[in-house]
Protein backbone atom coordinates (compact mmCIF):
# COMPACT_ATOMS: atom_id res chain seq x y z
CA UNK A 1 0.00 0.00 0.00
CA UNK A 2 1.55 3.04 -0.88
CA UNK A 3 0.88 6.30 1.48
CA UNK A 4 -1.90 8.53 0.38
CA UNK A 5 -1.97 11.43 -1.03
CA UNK A 6 -3.46 14.35 0.30
CA UNK A 7 -5.94 14.51 -2.41
CA UNK A 8 -7.30 11.18 -1.12
CA UNK A 9 -7.79 12.16 2.30
CA UNK A 10 -9.42 15.49 0.38
CA UNK A 11 -11.46 13.22 -1.58
CA UNK A 12 -12.95 10.51 1.58
CA UNK A 13 -16.04 11.17 2.33
CA UNK A 14 -17.05 12.98 5.74
CA UNK A 15 -19.74 12.99 7.89
CA UNK A 16 -21.78 15.71 9.76
CA UNK A 17 -21.66 14.64 14.06
CA UNK A 18 -23.70 16.86 16.41
CA UNK A 19 -23.97 14.76 19.58
CA UNK A 20 -22.78 14.68 22.80
CA UNK A 21 -19.65 12.66 23.50
CA UNK A 22 -18.11 11.71 27.03
CA UNK A 23 -14.18 11.45 28.15
CA UNK A 24 -13.12 10.60 31.75
CA UNK A 25 -9.81 11.67 33.39
CA UNK A 26 -8.24 12.34 36.67
CA UNK A 27 -10.38 15.48 38.33
CA UNK A 28 -6.48 17.07 39.01
CA UNK A 29 -6.69 17.91 35.09
CA UNK A 30 -10.27 19.13 34.92
CA UNK A 31 -9.27 22.37 33.92
CA UNK A 32 -7.23 21.03 31.00
CA UNK A 33 -9.94 18.08 30.35
CA UNK A 34 -11.17 19.38 26.85
CA UNK A 35 -7.48 20.09 25.73
CA UNK A 36 -6.37 16.75 23.76
CA UNK A 37 -2.88 15.55 24.31
CA UNK A 38 0.11 15.12 21.88
CA UNK A 39 1.92 12.60 23.17
CA UNK A 40 1.21 9.83 24.90
CA UNK A 41 -1.99 8.51 23.04
CA UNK A 42 -3.38 5.55 20.43
CA UNK A 43 -2.99 8.35 18.08
CA UNK A 44 -1.10 11.29 18.77
CA UNK A 45 2.48 11.67 18.69
CA UNK A 46 5.40 14.19 20.86
CA UNK A 47 5.51 16.32 17.25
CA UNK A 48 2.24 15.71 16.06
CA UNK A 49 -1.23 18.20 16.75
CA UNK A 50 -3.58 17.72 20.11
CA UNK A 51 -6.00 15.02 20.44
CA UNK A 52 -8.48 14.90 22.27
CA UNK A 53 -9.90 10.91 22.81
CA UNK A 54 -14.22 11.13 22.93
CA UNK A 55 -16.39 8.11 23.53
CA UNK A 56 -19.99 6.66 23.34
CA UNK A 57 -22.26 5.62 24.68
CA UNK A 58 -21.39 7.23 27.80
CA UNK A 59 -21.83 3.42 29.15
CA UNK A 60 -18.66 2.61 26.93
CA UNK A 61 -16.41 5.40 28.77
CA UNK A 62 -17.38 3.79 31.75
CA UNK A 63 -16.34 0.37 30.89
CA UNK A 64 -12.93 2.39 29.17
CA UNK A 65 -11.73 3.90 32.59
CA UNK A 66 -12.89 0.37 34.27
CA UNK A 67 -10.82 -1.80 32.19
CA UNK A 68 -7.78 0.55 32.05
CA UNK A 69 -8.00 1.49 36.37
CA UNK A 70 -9.57 -1.09 37.80
CA UNK A 71 -9.02 -4.81 35.32
CA UNK A 72 -5.06 -4.59 35.58
CA UNK A 73 -4.76 -6.48 38.99
CA UNK A 74 -1.97 -5.39 41.22
CA UNK A 75 -1.13 -6.88 44.28
CA UNK A 76 -1.05 -4.54 46.40
CA UNK A 77 -4.48 -2.86 44.53
CA UNK A 78 -3.20 0.57 44.24
CA UNK A 79 -5.41 3.55 45.09
CA UNK A 80 -7.53 4.92 42.75
CA UNK A 81 -7.63 8.65 42.27
CA UNK A 82 -10.42 10.86 41.97
CA UNK A 83 -11.57 10.69 38.35
CA UNK A 84 -14.50 12.89 36.24
CA UNK A 85 -16.61 11.96 33.55
CA UNK A 86 -16.60 14.72 30.96
CA UNK A 87 -19.49 15.86 28.62
CA UNK A 88 -18.24 17.17 25.43
CA UNK A 89 -21.35 18.82 22.92
CA UNK A 90 -19.61 18.26 19.27
CA UNK A 91 -20.83 20.33 16.44
CA UNK A 92 -19.18 20.13 12.76
CA UNK A 93 -19.84 19.90 9.14
CA UNK A 94 -16.63 17.86 8.09
CA UNK A 95 -15.60 15.17 9.74
CA UNK A 96 -13.45 12.28 8.24
CA UNK A 97 -16.04 9.30 8.39
CA UNK A 98 -13.62 6.08 8.34
CA UNK A 99 -16.54 3.94 9.33
CA UNK A 100 -15.94 1.86 5.88
CA UNK A 101 -13.08 -0.59 5.23
CA UNK A 102 -12.86 1.30 2.17
CA UNK A 103 -12.57 4.83 3.34
CA UNK A 104 -9.98 3.42 5.76
CA UNK A 105 -8.04 1.72 2.90
CA UNK A 106 -8.30 4.90 0.67
CA UNK A 107 -6.47 6.60 3.18
CA UNK A 108 -3.95 4.41 3.97
CA UNK A 109 -5.19 2.82 7.23
CA UNK A 110 -5.30 -1.26 6.65
CA UNK A 111 -6.73 -2.98 8.75
CA UNK A 112 -3.89 -3.93 10.62
CA UNK A 113 -3.97 -0.20 11.85
CA UNK A 114 -7.25 0.15 13.04
CA UNK A 115 -8.49 -2.73 14.52
CA UNK A 116 -7.30 -4.00 18.10
CA UNK A 117 -7.78 -7.36 18.81
CA UNK A 118 -8.52 -8.45 22.34
CA UNK A 119 -6.97 -11.86 22.97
Amino acid sequence: MSPPTAQDVASAPTAAVTEEWYRHCPAKLARDALSGWRANGRWGSKCGFPVLYLGQPVNAVVIEAYRDLVDPIEEPVPPLAPRLLVTCSVDVDRVLDLTSASARWSVGLPPSHTVDVLT
